[in-house]
C-alpha cells in the first residue's frame, strides 16, 4: 500500500498516547450494531466465518463476536492490529492479523465480509480495484459483503485517479497539516494530520462493485451525514 496510508497508523498511535481510548467506531455505536445485527440474522452468520477488512481497533469485531460469529479481522496498521488483538482477547473465536489487502490476497473464503469506513480511504482507481478484487476472492459463492458508512456524494469526482498526487490536485486536499480533532465519546481532542479519503456517488460505488463481480442488493443513505451503507452479494 502507498506510503501515505501510513497516516492511519500515526493517527491510531496518537489517539492511544493521548489516553483518549479508541479513535474509530465504538462497539456500542447504535447504527453499526443494528446494521450488523440485521445483516448477521438475514445471512444466518451465527457460528459462521466473517472477515472484516480494515478492521481498525476491532469494535465491529466485538459486535460480531457478541453475535456469535467466528471473526477474522485484518488491517494495514500495526498499531490498530495490536489494539484490536488486546480488545478481542476474551473472544476465543476472534483472530486479528496484519495485512495489506491492496497488495495481498486473503487465503481461504468466508461466509461474510465486512468493511466499515475502509473503502473510502483508498483514493486511486488501481488501489480500490485491487482491494475489491481481494474482497471478492475471499467471499464464498452466494455470500454477502456489507460496506458500512462509506463517504457518499452525488457530486463526487467521477473521473480516473492514477496517483495520490493526482488526487491531491483534483481534491485540493492537504494531508500533512495537523488539525485539532475531537475524539468521539470523550472530552479529549488531539492534533492529527488529515488522511486520504475519496467519496463516490451511489452510481460510482455500484459500478466499481459490479466491475469485480458483486451484485449490489441494497444501498441506503444516512440523512444529512454524507455516508452510505450498502450490501453486495457474490
Amino acid at each position: 500500500m502507498a506510503e501515505y496510508y501510513k497516516a492511519y497508523d500515526e493517527r491510531y498511535k496518537k489517539v492511544k498516547e493521548s489516553g483518549a481510548g479508541i479513535w474509530g467506531t465504538s462497539e456500542n455505536d447504535p447504527f453499526v450494531t443494528s446494521t450488523l445485527e440485521k445483516w448477521v440474522k438475514e445471512n444466518a452468520l451465527e457460528r459462521k466465518s466473517v472477515l472484516q477488512c480494515a478492521c481498525g481497533e476491532g469494535s465491529e469485531g466485538i459486535i460480531l463476536s457478541r453475535l456469535g460469529c467466528l471473526y477474522w479481522g485484518t488491517d494495514v496498521s500495526v498499531t490498530a492490529v495490536n489494539i484490536a488483538r488486546s480488545r478481542l482477547e476474551k473472544y476465543p473465536g476472534a483472530r486479528i492479523f496484519f495485512m495489506d489487502m491492496v497488495k495481498n490476497s486473503i487465503a481461504g473464503k468466508y461466509d461474510g465480509i465486512v468493511d466499515c469506513q475502509g473503502l473510502h480511504m483508498l483514493v486511486t482507481d488501481d488501489d480500490r480495484r485491487k482491494y475489491l478484487e481481494n474482497i471478492y476472492s475471499a467471499t464464498k459463492d452466494g455470500a454477502s459483503a456489507v460496506f458500512i458508512r462509506e463517504l457518499c456524494d452525488d457530486d463526487a469526482f467521477s473521473g480516473n485517479v492514477g496517483s495520490f498526487e493526482e488526487w491531491q490536485s483534483i481534491s485540493g486536499s492537504d494531508y500533512e497539516t495537523p488539525e485539532e480533532r475531537h475524539v468521539d465519546g470523550t472530552d479529549k481532542t488531539v492534533m492529527l494530520a488529515r488522511v486520504p479519503a475519496r467519496s463516490k456517488s451511489r452510481e460510482g460505488y455500484i459500478k466499481e462493485l459490479e466491475a469485480v463481480g458483486f451484485k449490489v442488493e441494497s444501498f441506503e443513505r444516512e440523512a444529512d451525514t454524507g455516508l452510505a451503507t450498502f450490501v453486495a452479494r457474490r
